[in-house]
């Protein structure tokens, strides 16, 4: 599996953009790992509509890690045999 790790921080049309090229690709197991210093929840209300879609792991940090903990937190998080 490939665990693909999106550090977020506001800019929900950022995460919908990578969720968007996601389902347009032919492989299929992957997880999607999202780690989110957003103060509100944008982002969180952005990819409700892709959950039945992808398996996308939701964590929303309070308080916010800053990068490169972000970063760090979504690998942290991952399960796949590799990750990006």
């Amino acid at each position: 599996m490939v665990s693909i790790c999106i550090p977020a921080y506001k800019k929900p049309e950022f995460v919908k953009r990578v969720l968007d090229s996601l389902l347009i690709q032919s492989y299929r197991d992957l997880e999607v790992v999202i780690s989110d210093d957003s103060p509100d929840d944008g982002v969180k209300l952005a990819i409700e509509s892709y959950k039945n879609q992808l398996n996308i792991h939701y964590y929303q940090n309070n308080p916010s890690l800053t990068s490169p903990k972000n970063w760090n937190a979504a690998i942290d998080k991952s399960s796949g045999d590799y990750f990006m």
